[in-house]
This record gives C-alpha cells, sequence and structure tokens, in this order.
C-alpha cells in the first residue's frame, strides 16, 4: 500500500491547490475577456519540493543526509533512494564515512567556481561533501601530523569525472595554500589538453576515456604550507591499446589529431593559410618540413593503418592546434613538437609492415657462422629478397613497402638493421667439446615478426608519453632549494586520477587488468579502513572480540586467484602464470582452448574461479564487485611482447636521431629493469654458448610492476589515504535522469557497499560527545534540566 506521503499516496486535489482559488478560471482562459476587463493572471508559483523519500516516517531530509552512514537503515534501496534525492536536490556530493561520493550531474552547475571556493577557504571551513573539503580534510591531517604525506585516490567509470575533479581539487590546493610562482598551476592545467591527447582514447563508455593512471605529487613548504612544486608520474600507459582494441573502439586521440592534420597539409587546395591551420607553428623555417611529413604519410598508405580504428573521433576534431598550444604550454619548442609528431606517425605507419616485405629484405635460409660472430652469408639474403620480392604485388605491396621505407627514415635508422632486426632472430650455440659456439641465424616466423613489429610499436609510444610527462614534470618541478630539502616528513599531497572497474560487451586482457587494478587498491581501501576502526574501537575501549568480525570481511579471493597463491585450501600458480606461460613458451602453438583447458586443471578448486559451459575460450571471476566474464581468445596475442630491453638498445643504438634516443632515456626505466636480465641470458653458458630468446616482460608483467610500484608509494610510511568515487547517473550521461540499475551496478564496482556492510558489523552511529550532551542532557540529568 501506499504511505499517505508518497507520491501515489497524494490526494488528487493536491495539484489543484498548487493554483490560488479565484485564479483557476481565469488562468485557463484562452483569450482575453470579450468586455475588455484586464487579464487576471495567477501569481508565479514556487519551484515545486523534490519527491518525498519512499520510506516510512522519514522526512526527504534526514532520508539523504550529507553523510549517508547516518541513514536509520543500510539497504540498497536506501542508499539509491538517498542518492537520487541528493540528485534531484542539485546535491552531487555525499560522504559515504571517510568517502566522498561525487555524482556526475551532466550539467554545468557551477561547482568547481571561485564563488564554490570561498567556503572552504576560510580559517574554519566548510563539512559539506565536496571536493574541496577532501582537500582541507588532507591539509587538516598533515597539520595534525606535523608534516607528512597525504594522498587523495579518485576512480569511477569513464564519464564519471574523474580528471575534472582532480583538475578542480589541484586548482582549490594552490588557491587554498597559495604558490611561490603561477608555473605551477599553468603548468600542471595548461598540460591538460596534452596529457589527454596523448592518453586518452574513446571507448563504448566514453569518448574521452582516460587510458592511464596519474599520480601528481604536490609539494608543500614545510613552514608556510605554500605550494613549492609538483611532479606527475604515470602509471599503466593501455600501450597494447597501439595495437589492439575491442570492437567499436579507437585508438588514442593523437592519432586521428595529426591525421586530420597531415590530411589538411597534404590536400590539393593546400595554401599557406591551410597549412597554418592544420600545424600552427611559429617557427616559419620548420613548416618545409611539416609539409615533407604530409608527403610522406600519404605516399606510405597512413590513411590505410591498421592502428587506425574506424570509429568516429569527433571528440578531437579540429583540436591539434590546441594540443600543440598545450604543448608549447609545458616548454616544448617548436622542434620538439615537430618531433613528437614524427615519432607518432612512425608508430602509426609501422602498422602497414607486413612479414612478407619484412621477408624480402631479410634472410630466409638458416645460416650458421662459425667463431661465434661475423656478418650474415650474403647468398641467404639475396635468396630471401629474391623469394620475397616474387611473392609481393599490388597496391597493398607497395604501400608496406612505402610504409618500411618511411619507418626507418622517421626513425633515422638505417634500412638494412631495420629490416634485419624485424625479419632474423639470433642464437649463440655452444660448441662440441667446449670448442668455439656458433651463432645460428633464422628467420622469424610470420606471427613472431608481427609481434615484434607490434612490441616496437608499443614501446616507441611508451616511450614518448613517458618522455612527454616528465617534461610536465619538469615544468611544475619544485625549485632546487626546495628539491634538496625533501625527504624525510616533507609534507605533500598526491592526486591519482585513475581508471576505475570496466566491464563491457567482450572483456579482454585489458579489462582484467584493469580490474586486478581495482582489485588491489580495495585491498588497499580495507586495510586502511581495518586500521582506521581498530583505532577507534581502541580508544573506545570496545572488545577486540567485536573487531575479530569485521575481518572476516576483508578477504578478496579474487587476488589469489590472479596472482597465485594459497588460501589454505588449495594452491595455483595464478591466472596471470598461466597466461605468461602461454605467451612465452608456446606461442606459436598456443591457444585458447589450450589456455582454457590449463585454467581448467589448475584453478577447478578455486572459489573465484568459475568455467563458462557451451564457450571453450570463456571463463569468469568473482570479483569484489561481482563476477565478469572475460574471453580468453585474444589473452595470448596480447600479452605477447618482445623484448623491450632488446628493442630499446638496437633502436638507441642504431637509430641517428638525438631526439629518439632522448626520448628513449627517458621512458626506458622499465627496459632497463630487465636489461640485466637480458644480458644474463647472453652471458657464456658453461658450454661456450649464449641464447638470446625473443620474448622478454610481458605485458602482464609490466602492468604488475608499475602498480607494485604505485601500491608501494600509497603504502608508504606515514600516508593518509583519502577517497573520492566518481559516479555517473545514466549510461547517456542525460541531466536529472537517475538510472538506479546503473548506479547499483557502480556502487558495486566502486567498493560502496563494503564501506556499509564494514560498518554494520561493528557500530555504524557515531556521534561527538559534545553532540551527544547537548541531545540528552535531559534524559541523564533531569533535575538540571527542570531547574533550568
Amino acid at each position: 500500500h501506499a504511505h499517505p506521503n508518497s507520491i501515489e499516496g497524494r490526494p488528487p486535489l493536491r495539484r489543484a491547490l498548487r493554483t490560488p482559488p479565484g485564479a483557476c478560471a481565469m488562468a485557463a482562459r484562452p483569450h482575453p475577456h470579450p468586455c475588455g476587463w484586464p487579464e487576471l493572471r495567477p501569481p508565479p508559483l514556487p519551484a515545486p519540493p523534490p519527491p518525498p523519500a519512499v520510506l516510512f516516517g522519514v522526512t526527504p531530509r534526514s532520508a539523504a543526509p550529507d553523510d549517508l552512514l547516518d541513514l536509520p537503515e543500510y539497504s540498497y534501496t536506501t542508499l539509491l533512494n538517498a542518492m537520487r534525492l541528493r540528485h534531484m536536490r542539485y546535491e552531487p556530493y555525499t560522504w559515504i564515512g571517510p568517502v566522498l561520493v561525487s555524482l556526475n550531474p551532466c550539467s554545468d552547475l557551477d561547482t568547481y567556481s571561485r564563488a564554490a571556493m570561498r567556503p572552504y577557504l576560510g580559517p574554519t571551513p566548510c563539512e559539506a561533501p565536496h571536493p574541496f573539503a577532501v582537500v582541507v580534510r588532507a591539509l587538516q591531517g598533515i597539520a595534525r601530523r606535523g608534516g607528512g604525506p597525504a594522498a587523495v585516490l579518485v576512480t569511477g567509470e569513464s564519464g564519471a569525472g574523474k580528471t575534472e575533479a582532480v583538475k578542480a581539487m589541484l586548482s582549490f590546493l594552490i588557491a587554498r595554500q597559495g604558490a611561490r610562482s603561477g608555473r605551477v598551476c599553468d603548468s600542471l592545467v595548461g598540460s591538460t589538453q596534452a596529457l589527454e591527447a596523448f592518453g586518452n582514447a574513446r571507448t563504448l563508455q566514453n569518448s574521452n576515456s582516460s587510458r592511464f593512471g596519474k599520480l601528481a605529487e604536490v609539494v608543500l613548504d614545510p613552514t608556510t604550507g605554500q605550494v613549492q612544486g609538483a611532479t606527475v608520474v604515470p602509471y599503466m600507459l593501455e600501450a597494447s591499446r597501439v595495437t589492439h582494441r575491442a570492437l567499436g573502439e579507437s585508438n588514442f586521440h593523437i592519432f586521428y589529431a595529426l591525421h586530420d592534420a597531415l590530411e589538411a597539409a597534404g590536400g590539393s587546395d593546400a595554401g599557406a593559410e591551410a597549412e597554418a591551420a592544420a600545424f600552427p607553428l611559429r617557427t616559419a623555417s620548420l613548416r618545409p618540413a611539416w609539409a615533407s611529413l604530409a608527403s610522406l604519410a600519404a605516399a606510405a598508405g597512413l590513411r590505410r593503418s591498421p592502428y587506425l580504428a574506424e570509429a568516429s573521433v569527433a571528440t578531437v576534431a579540429g583540436r591539434f592546434g590546441e594540443i600543440v598550444g598545450s604543448m608549447r604550454a609545458v616548454g616544448l619548442q617548436d622542434e620538439e613538437v615537430l618531433d613528437c609528431m614524427q615519432l607518432v606517425l612512425a608508430v602509426m605507419l609501422l602498422g602497414n609492415i607486413t612479414p612478407a616485405v619484412v621477408k624480402a629484405h631479410g634472410c630466409t635460409s638458416r645460416t650458421v657462422v662459425g667463431g661465434g660472430g661475423g656478418d650474415v652469408g650474403r647468398r641467404g639474403c639475396e635468396a630471401g629478397a629474391a623469394e620475397g620480392a616474387g611473392e609481393g604485388g599490388g597496391e597493398g605491396a607497395q604501400t608496406a613497402q612505402a610504409a618500411l621505407h618511411a619507418v626507418a627514415q622517421l626513425l633515422a635508422l638505417p634500412l638494412q638493421e631495420l629490416t634485419a632486426f624485424l625479419g632474423q632472430k639470433t642464437t649463440d650455440a655452444p660448441g662440441r667439446g667446449g670448442g668455439g659456439g656458433h651463432r645460428i641465424v633464422q628467420p622469424r616466423t610470420p606471427r613472431e615478426a608481427q609481434t615484434l613489429r607490434d612490441s616496437i610499436a608499443r614501446a616507441l609510444y611508451g616511450a614518448l608519453f613517458a618522455w612527454l610527462v616528465r617534461r610536465v614534470a619538469a615544468a611544475a618541478a619544485p625549485r632546487a632549494e626546495a628539491a634538496a630539502a625533501s625527504g624525510a616528513g616533507v609534507s605533500k599531497i598526491a592526486m591519482l586520477d585513475i581508471y576505475g572497474f570496466e566491464v563491457c560487451q567482450t572483456n579482454g586482457l585489458e579489462q582484467l587488468l584493469i580490474n586486478y587494478c581495482n582489485e588491489r587498491l580495495q585491498a588497499l581501501f580495507n586495510a586502511q579502513l581495518f586500521a582506521a576502526e581498530a583505532r577507534d574501537y581502541e580508544a573506545e575501549g570496545l572488545p577486540q572480540a567485536i573487531f575479530a568480525t569485521l575481518c572476516l570481511t576483508r578477504d578478496l579471493p579474487a587476488l589469489p586467484l590472479l596472482e597465485g597463491g594459497s588460501d589454505g585450501r588449495w594452491r595455483t600458480p595464478g591466472v596471470f602464470a598461466l597466461v605468461d606461460d602461454e605467451a612465452r613458451c608456446r606461442f606459436n602453438a598456443g591457444s585458447a582452448t589450450a589456455l582454457r583447458s590449463r585454467m581448467d586443471a589448475s584453478l577447478a578448486g578455486c572459489a573465484a574461479y568459475k568455467a563458462c559451459k557451451g564457450d571453450a575460450g570463456s571463463f569468469a571471476v568473482a570479483h569484489f564487485a561481482g563476477d565478469v566474464i572475460y574471453d580468453s581468445k585474444a589473452f595470448v596475442e596480447a600479452n605477447a611482447n618482445a623484448a623491450r630491453a632488446e628493442i630499446l638498445a638496437f633502436l638507441g643504438a642504431a637509430t641517428a636521431s638525438p631526439f629518439l634516443r632522448a626520448v628513449l632515456g627517458a621512458g626506458g626505466e622499465g627496459g632497463r629493469q630487465e636489461a640485466s636480465a637480458l644480458q644474463r641470458q647472453q652471458e657464456p653458458r658453461p658450454g661456450g654458448g649464449r641464447c638470446r630468446q625473443l620474448f622478454g616482460r610481458t605485458v602482464i608483467q609490466a602492468f604488475r610492476a608499475e602498480l607494485e610500484t604505485l601500491i608501494r608509494t600509497l603504502e608508504a610510511e606515514g600516508t593518509q589515504c583519502h577517497y573520492v568515487r566518481c559516479l555517473k547517473p545514466n549510461p547517456s550521461l542525460q541531466p536529472m535522469v537517475f538510472d538506479a540499475e546503473t548506479m547499483l551496478r557502480q556502487c558495486r564496482y566502486s567498493g560502496l557497499l563494503e564501506t556499509v556492510h564494514i560498518r554494520q558489523y561493528g557500530f555504524p552511529h557515531r556521534q561527538p560527545t559534545a553532540a551527544f550532551v547537548e541531545r540528552y542532557a535531559a534524559v541523564a540529568w533531569p533535575e538540571a534540566e527542570a531547574a533550568a
């Protein structure tokens, strides 16, 4: 039955009472009175009140408090109802204990303006839920501890407003604390367009989705609290998107922006004005080089590159000039901007190089050279060239041939060395009886050649992105004296903008890694929330048995399933180890069926693993947010990665471009970590031989290494973490539309329900002593109340 205060229980006269009596008849007349009497108009009506709560005996305000932990009842219904009421009241921010929920209003509410900052800038800042309040809490925590680091973790789905929230919090932090110079704000905010162009892409959920994690650490002066500078560290760029994407998704924005600019510059009507609009350079002497770049792209068939998806890229149309301006804002010169675009073009044209063209320039028959060295036999290379030339033909072969020459020219590499690296693999074998070894040069299989080509493209783009972020960090870095004074006890606030839990129609390796990252962040959140609960319980003198009950909710069974380990009942190498083994050891013979068979045999005893009947290539993982089905058909290809250290070493030694060497030096830290392992592989063995392997660190291993670095940073001693969960009210981002199913799914994915569950196991209602005494003094001291 409908409650009397609900919408269904309203009396039918309620709507009629909204119009004053006596005005209804005149207001209903469509024409003036025939006698010329002045038309009577009803007075303006006030805005309708927000819809009442559907909970019995609860007013709308108490049904949607600023902190949802103050709700009288915890359930999915009460949480969604409270968020719906606040959304309809244009209140997009809500506390759930220590977590701020930011609901995208999908309209401009002016929530990040200077006027919105004022209540939080004074000595007694407002405590209403807002991203600015999170920054205030972080600053207050630093002040209570006498210094030290703090972190703000901003997560959510694509389109939930994570990037805008981080930019607003950075601007508020600089406005509240002040900065020694305006370069910090200019560099951090001005670089946004460049970082989004190189790190964002169109996905099925959002047309401008961040495909990397960004940790911005703002350094504060220990005495004055002013902002001294900032450092920007990228994490876990989805470099695999360069070569592999889901159906309907696009590559990084810069690919299409550069493609459109080169098309405009190379058109038949491309005069001086059109060329300037396509590439707004200030240095006129570089315009011929840009025109040459456009003609090179047209000759090499840039439009046919498989790295350019057919998805719509309206988000970057006409934005190339803004991207270049953003790159200048961080201090890049016109020559460096041109070098960046030249490297991006080389990455795109790598996709046009086919194994057949590489085979035409490489060695196709096994060549053994004694003595452990020497050049490859000339006869084998000539035979391979003739055979490859006989196979080629047609427009596709000519495009691939032009792309190979263009990549060699753009990267300043000798053509013969590039083709030899792409088409041949070398193994040093020991000699008999301890004698001299032999170097065996073999042609790569088409699958190996294509994997190496894609690995080069990913390595180049990842190194370029790391170099660009390093330039942004250098532009906003603290002064030399501040950097020298930094160390233990330094005050800094780190703001992490990272992708949230993802579930698509078809979930591949990228979704598995992203969801694994969210599992680790959820484990970090649980650990810190449990630690805070333990401190509160100890301070209140509560028995430890109650806290032991809380610990039962801490387990995340998907982590040992993915990473490998044991929970006391079973032990397994983990999903990641099995996929790595298929990618490295059985690459040419591996298949989705074989991988699934190994998973079924090794993971059958794990409660978090579920085999999908009827589909030999699919399996499900029970994440903290729910079950997700993954398609493992492309796991092996997406995970296979040629040895990155060997790629960086070859490019750095063979190129004649100083810019490419600088990029490889700035973005090659991950490659240097595996360089020692590669060197150990090439060291002479007891028999006198050396072995050079094709595959190095896989995509999974590289992702886990960067994630471990991020987690160690967030788990550093003394770091106090604060959390912002960004949600979107509906899939289409329409204003004033609240889709309960979408919201419930995001609440599960963001771990908000876990926060409520943890509080439910203990004492969810917590009131300050002063407020408690003020409310219940009449009960505790009735005599004093009567005397008053």
